[in-house]
């Protein structure tokens, strides 16, 4: 136990003669956006789902965003 001992108080020595180091933070104030959402079901065909999916996948999004962007450009698109 006497090697263990030695051990734990070289340690223990090494941590006491380090300087604390206090991290240095900014605080800085959070811009909150707070959008509703709500849910919106639709039956669409199953060939069309699959194709919405393999195009999330493709370009690294969600279904959600997909779905999103679809009825952004088509409302932007109809007077």
């Amino acid at each position: 136990m006497g090697e263990y001992d030695e051990k734990l108080n070289s340690f223990k020595n090494r941590v006491n003669a380090a300087p604390a180091k206090t991290p240095i933070q900014e605080v800085r104030q959070v811009e909150i956006k707070i959008k509703t959402e709500v849910q919106l079901n639709v039956w669409i065909p199953k060939d069309l789902l699959q194709a919405v999916k393999l195009k999330a996948v493709n370009e690294n999004k969600s279904i959600k965003q997909i779905v999103q962007q679809a009825v952004e450009n088509y409302l932007a698109l109809v007077p």
